[in-house]
């Protein structure tokens, strides 16, 4: 799978931004920061969650949460792979704390995402609230068509 950078406004994308979310989409695993992720495109922390607000209307910690959340979901669907695979695989240090932050981002845990239910199903539905009271599916759609959108190489 291919990430592809895009940025929300008319203008130019912003090359910073479009490194950095490319760089965290190829490596969900690596302990990401936000003063790494600015080291990276020698930037200061604040000079590059200014660009990030900018140009996706979040900071770069939550587009971060957003990238490994969205690889752990697929990484989900095969039932054969443990969850404390899959919390390395994004990037968190115990299955403890990734349980914890699926949670809070999903309100159900991995296990429960697995599971097929009317509950995890309204997780995935449009009518789900999300942060700052946007349903789950359109703050996603946001990211899919500002930040990360991908595709099969």
């Amino acid at each position: 799978m291919e990430a592809t950078v895009e940025v929300l406004d008319a203008g130019p994308p912003d090359e910073a931004v479009t490194a950095v979310v490319a760089a965290v989409a190829a490596r969900p695993a690596d302990p990401w920061t936000v003063e790494g992720m600015a080291r990276l495109v020698h930037l200061s922390r604040s000079a590059l969650g200014e660009r990030f607000r900018r140009a996706l209307g979040r900071g770069p910690a939550e587009v971060l949460r957003e990238i490994r959340m969205r690889e752990a979901r697929q990484l989900l669907a095969d039932p054969s792979r443990p969850v404390e695979y899959i919390a390395s695989a994004v990037g968190y240090g115990s299955a403890a704390a990734f349980s914890r932050a699926f949670s809070s981002h999903h309100g159900v845990a991995p296990q429960a995402w697995r599971e097929p239910s009317p509950a995890r199903d309204a997780q995935r539905g449009e009518k789900q609230p999300g942060r700052r009271g946007q349903p789950r599916a359109e703050q996603e759609g946001r990211l899919h068509a500002a930040g990360v959108q991908e595709r099969a190489s």
